[in-house]
């Protein structure tokens, strides 16, 4: 919205007013047997980066079976070994799930726990 006009503005308040109604639903198809389900993966390229040895985590985190976060950047410290950074890029998922959680608790839908993290 860097230097918006009132045209912009305008546009941006038809496009709100006509999709007001617009949406999707998820919803599981036999609700006696499954549960909502969030899955998290997490790696790190232990000293990624030959000038600064930083090492990169990536992550990814589905909600049943859709991905719904993702992430791939350099960690902000340098670590001493590929077990330590990937407890880092561990820590980092962690927080992401956590938020989901809430999220999820917020919206009152009920997750299946405990959560895999890998």
């Amino acid at each position: 919205m860097d230097k918006a006009t009132e045209g912009h503005m305008k546009e941006l308040l038809k496009y709100a007013l006509d999709t007001q109604n617009i949406g999707f639903k998820l919803k599981l198809e036999d609700n006696n047997n499954k549960q909502w389900e969030v899955k998290a993966y997490s790696h790190a390229d232990f000293a990624g980066d030959k000038e600064t040895h930083i090492s990169v985590t990536g992550y990814v985190v589905y909600f049943m079976n859709v991905p719904v976060c993702w992430c791939s950047r350099g960690q902000k410290s340098v670590t001493l070994s590929k077990t330590e950074a990937e407890y880092v890029a561990c820590s980092e998922v962690v927080k992401e799930v956590l938020f989901i959680l809430q999220l999820l608790k917020h919206l009152q839908v009920k997750v299946q726990l405990p959560i895999r993290v890998t």
